[in-house]
C-alpha cells in the first residue's frame, strides 16, 4: 500500500510540472515587445515592405498605462496610445530626428501606419496585426 501511495505522489509531482510547461501563454498587445515583420508602404504602390534583418530590429511596445514606444528603423519614437478591446488609436508621436541612409523607407511607412491604425488583432500564432478598418497595414511578432 505504501508503495502504491508513493508511486501516486511521485506521478503527481512529475505530471503537474509537465502539464503546466506545455500550456502556451496567450499574448495581448500590452504583454510583449513586438518586432515588425511587414508594413504597408506609404507610397502610391501600397506594397508591403519587409524590414532588413541587419542591425537593430524595428519594434513597437504598447503599455497598459496608455503609452507606446519603439524603434522605427532609424529613430526612436514614443507617445500616447488608446486601447479599448480591439480598438487602437495612436496619439501624436514624438521621434528623434537622425538621418540614416538605410531604414528610412520602413520608418516613414511605419510612422504613417501608426497614424492611420484604428484596430488590431493578436492571432493564435502570436502575430500582431495592425489594421485600418478590415485592411492589414502592419504585422509584428513578439521580440525574442
Amino acid at each position: 500500500m505504501r508503495t502504491l501511495s508513493m508511486i501516486a505522489i511521485l506521478g503527481c509531482m512529475f505530471a503537474l510540472p509537465l502539464s503546466s510547461c506545455s500550456s502556451k501563454k496567450s499574448l495581448n498587445i500590452t504583454s510583449a515587445e513586438w518586432q515588425l515583420t511587414g508594413v504597408r508602404s506609404s507610397g502610391e504602390s501600397q506594397e508591403f515592405l519587409t524590414p532588413s534583418n541587419n542591425g537593430r530590429p524595428v519594434t513597437l511596445t504598447v503599455t497598459a498605462e496608455g503609452m507606446t514606444h519603439g524603434h522605427s528603423g532609424c529613430n526612436n519614437f514614443s507617445g500616447k496610445v488608446e486601447v479599448k478591446k480591439q480598438s487602437l488609436t495612436f496619439g501624436n508621436l514624438v521621434s528623434t530626428r537622425m538621418f540614416c541612409i538605410d531604414g528610412m523607407e520602413i520608418e516613414d511607412a511605419l510612422l504613417n501606419v501608426l497614424r492611420i491604425t484604428d484596430n488590431y488583432e493578436v492571432k493564435k500564432d502570436s502575430t500582431l496585426l495592425l489594421k485600418q478598418g478590415p485592411e492589414i497595414v502592419a504585422s509584428f511578432v513578439p521580440l525574442r
